[in-house]
């Protein structure tokens, strides 16, 4: 079989190239606009428990994150916030991590974690007043600190968390 990771071929050249990770999330791998790849990934591998950016190019290493021991368990959303290029991404204990491009040494902000809950992508809106959202699914009831004003959920539903700058 072929390791998990991420593969480039150059079709005219038939030049092959790789980077070897387990990747986490169901959509695989997220583009940043200026090319860059982001990657999330589960425990094992070259880069356990990881969020990468690799050179669209050589799929060189530019930066990484490492959750600890925590698995990511969702694929990355990247979208422009304020003029930053940002990325958000889940690990395995509930907690929705935001990073800036321009530096994943740390995130910027992390939630709370949220118990049963590790979905496996997100997705991102801005509304027409500007304000910056992350959506990912849930199944079964709502978690603690979530509420509905359409009544009881028990079936899974869509959680929002609103991005919010603090000084």
């Amino acid at each position: 079989g072929t390791a998990n990771g991420i593969w480039k071929i150059d079709l005219p050249t038939k030049e092959v190239k790789s980077w070897k990770g387990n990747i986490a999330g169901s959509v695989g791998m997220a583009f940043g606009g200026d090319g860059t790849i982001y990657a999330t990934t589960g425990s094992g591998g070259e880069k356990p428990n990881s969020l990468v950016a690799l050179d669209p190019n050589t799929l060189a290493e530019k930066a990484s994150f490492s959750a600890g021991a925590q698995e990511f368990s969702s694929s990355p959303v990247v979208f422009n916030h304020k003029g930053k290029t940002m990325i958000a991404a889940t690990t395995s204990n509930g907690s929705i991590h935001v990073f800036d491009s321009e530096s994943l040494n740390a995130p910027l902000a992390s939630s709370s974690a949220v118990k049963d809950f590790a979905p496996t992508a997100l997705a991102s809106w801005q509304d027409l007043s500007g304000t910056r959202w992350i959506l990912a699914p849930h199944n079964g009831a709502l978690p603690t600190g979530f509420t509905s004003s359409g009544g009881t959920v028990t079936k899974g539903a869509i959680l929002a968390w609103k991005l919010v700058e603090e000084n």
